[in-house]
């Protein structure tokens, strides 16, 4: 095997995978990245901690979930995922523009 990664789920990924990059030398690390998560500070702080572990180790940080709206919470699902994911066109597009667009996503003072 010559490339090795890690994937995970949930608000606690971002740090659970900088401490395996700590102890493993895991060549890319999958996490969820989208702005309503990334609009949480405590996800965004340990999001940016492993952005910056990835960067300075050549680790490729691989996202998921940019679709993501938000939990169903009892509304009826309309998907077979655990989140109510994004459906009108031009949110979507938003979304990807936004998940693709400059490291960090928007620019802090526009969150």
């Amino acid at each position: 095997m010559r490339f090795i990664g890690v994937t995970g789920h949930g608000l606690s990924v971002p740090e659970m995978h900088r401490r395996s990059l700590e102890r493993f030398p895991f060549d890319s690390v999958l996490a969820p990245y989208n702005f309503v998560q990334m609009r949480d500070p405590r996800y965004a702080q340990t999001f940016e901690a492993l952005a910056a572990v990835c960067a300075e180790r050549r680790v490729a940080l691989q996202t998921i979930k940019s679709l993501a709206l938000r939990r169903w919470e009892g509304r009826p699902k309309s998907a077979a995922t655990w989140y109510e994911p994004l459906s009108d066109q031009a949110d979507i597009d938003l979304a990807v523009h936004w998940v693709l667009g400059p490291p960090g996503g928007v620019p802090a003072d526009h969150r």
